[in-house]
């Protein structure tokens, strides 16, 4: 699945440089493309919340990163074959624009029945999409500011002006086909929603998770963890952030043809921020709603590989933004030698710290193992009630808190005990803690709590 999941991105990351990026011979196009593609899926690996749950757990693997891996593809697709408009593929690369449109709402149809988290990214996705592709905002952000209108006079009777567009090499124009794909897209992933809305599952479902939140207090609370989120990953993933803000300044460094208005990349920084805080509150949003809280780990590969995206194209438009500015200067060479030096240490680091892990993995194993033993001597001997040590915190069911009732009664359930109890006298859950920034992550509910208690003080 990683492998796909590269390989996609390779292919989305190429589609894009070629055409944001019209001076850059081929091979530094499959370099920056390379470096970007590899960034990114390592930063997204490394930094999600719990890479077992999302990647080696079939359950999250197939929900929320399958869908991730056909998104980007489908992107890629329709990046590539959308430049065949302005001529950047050849006559015989292009595909009638029916085979490609079929081939994407079917893809698109498909992704957004995996999850309700991926069909609120993608349709948030497609929606910007389209906002930009049809307003002057998305055309002016890829423009070039310095283009001129030339009318040309013909000595005639019935003169005549033509107005003639000198365009920059670095200049961008959303063809007819990219729209087109994208309206598809869009009718493909609001019939997955009207699928997905309508399914006769989700009554039975949300009765064993209980009544769902309220549309404003989820709301609220999508917007609460989609802003803490960029937090934890600069804080305890600092590393990991600066190198993937290092490898888009590097793609951008590789551009000889990237000295255009400062205001172009103004603009690109602030739909860049602006996109990414719709994406990261609409992949927040169902569960907040269904679930009335923050996601399950699993869940979080999702809004990690908006994020990381989004510090790639923060990076890029920040070196290019740099370069302009300040072309040539000595802190700007220091810095960017900062930048390349965490980009080559963050990746080692990263492996060193997996290589040292392994003694707490296997001390997890040696500890499930001899639960297993206990646990089918006792059902051998009869016993109908068992009292357990607690395995350590996150290594116990995915998905399932240790020693919550639910995983009582699928243990209970599974080894054909009536009841299960873990005593946590027995054992501490010392091997693997919890993230201590989760512990904020009910200030919304907190905060309300202490205003009614006052707003009830002061009415008194």
């Amino acid at each position: 699945a990683l492998g796909l999941w590269l390989l996609a991105l390779l292919a989305l990351f190429h589609g894009l440089f070629r055409r944001l990026f019209s001076g850059l011979p081929a091979n530094r196009t499959w370099s920056a493309s390379l470096l970007a593609a590899t960034a990114t899926l390592w930063a997204t690996v490394d930094s999600t919340s719990s890479a077992g749950q999302s990647l080696y757990w079939a359950d999250g693997m197939i929900k929320y990163t399958a869908p991730l891996v056909l998104l980007t593809f489908t992107a890629a697709l329709i990046i590539v074959r959308s430049s065949a408009q302005s001529g950047a593929l050849s006559r015989t690369e292009r595909i009638p624009g029916v085979v490609v449109c079929t081939l994407t709402a079917l893809l698109m149809f498909i992704c957004g029945g995996f999850s309700e988290t991926t069909l609120a990214l993608q349709m948030t996705a497609v929606v910007i999409a389209l906002l930009l592709s049809w307003t002057a905002v998305g055309n002016r952000s890829l423009r070039h500011p310095g283009e001129v209108r030339l009318p040309i006079r013909l000595r005639h009777p019935g003169e005549v002006r033509l107005p003639i567009r000198l365009r920059h090499p670095g200049e961008v124009r959303l063809p007819i086909r990219l729209s087109r794909i994208l309206v598809v897209s869009f009718m493909a992933t609001a019939a997955s929603v009207l699928v997905v809305c309508l399914a006769p599952g989700n009554a039975i479902r949300q009765a064993g998770l209980g009544p769902p939140a309220m549309a404003a207090a989820a709301i609220a609370k999508a917007i609460w963890y989609a802003a803490l989120w960029p937090e934890r990953f600069l804080v305890l993933k600092a590393p990991t952030a600066v190198s993937v803000f290092a490898a888009g300044w590097l793609v951008a460094r590789l551009n000889p043809s990237s000295n255009v208005g400062v205001a172009v990349f103004q603009r690109r920084i602030i739909m860049c921020l602006l996109a990414a805080a719709a994406l990261l509150t609409m992949s927040f949003l169902p569960t907040a709603y269904a679930l009335n809280g923050f996601p399950p780990s699993r869940v979080l590969i999702v809004p990690q590989f908006v994020l990381v995206l989004a510090v790639l194209a923060c990076g890029c438009s920040c070196a290019a933004l740099a370069c302009v500015t300040r072309p040539g200067s000595r802190t700007l060479r220091s810095f960017e030698l900062l930048l390349f030096t965490l980009l080559i240490a963050a990746p080692l680091w990263s492996v060193y710290g997996t290589f040292q892990s392994h003694a707490d993995a296997a001390r997890y194993a040696m500890l499930w193992d001899r639960r297993d033993r206990r646990l089918r001597a006792a059902a051998q001997a009869g016993q109908l009630d068992v009292v357990l040590d607690p395995l350590p915190e996150h290594l116990a069911i995915p998905g399932v808190a240790s020693g919550s009732p639910a995983e009582d009664a699928l243990i209970a359930r599974f080894y054909g005990f009536r009841s299960v109890r873990e005593d946590r006298v027995h054992q501490r859950a010392v091997v693997f803690g919890a993230q201590k920034w989760s512990s904020i992550l009910a200030a919304p509910e907190t905060m309300l709590a202490v205003s009614r208690r006052i707003l009830s003080r002061i009415l008194k």
